[in-house]
């Protein structure tokens, strides 16, 4: 992320698109006594995807969500693995795992400021 302003402007694009999908995901974690920040980062053991330890429904329908909203005009990164899930329920795991990191790369900033 170039800068402050730049990320508040995704993460205001993302909340008006998002907000009901990261509500879900943060209580769900705040239920589950995990940590939305450390719940959201997909995590891998010798190169395969793991499953999330909670709220993995709910983490799933707001990468979805944010793949959407990232694909409008102005939002050039992740255009492919964005692509493959926004929309598509049957999207893998691993192609929602893939596109949220690739989220995660660019638009860090936004999204935790946004889950917290």
């Amino acid at each position: 992320m170039p800068n402050d302003c730049v990320a508040w402007q995704v993460q205001k694009h993302l909340i008006k698109e998002c907000a009901p999908f990261v509500t879900q995901f943060t209580r769900c974690s705040s239920k589950a006594d995990k940590d939305v920040v450390n719940l959201m980062e997909p995590r891998f053991a010798d190169g395969k995807l793991l499953p999330l330890e909670a709220c993995g429904a709910e983490h799933t329908e707001m990468v979805r969500c944010a793949a959407k909203a990232l694909q409008e005009p102005g939002y050039d990164k992740c255009l492919k693995t964005f692509e493959a899930v926004s929309g598509a329920s049957t999207a893998s795991p691993a192609q929602v795992a893939k596109a949220w990191t690739c989220a995660l790369r660019y638009y860090n900033q936004s999204l935790e400021q946004m889950a917290t």
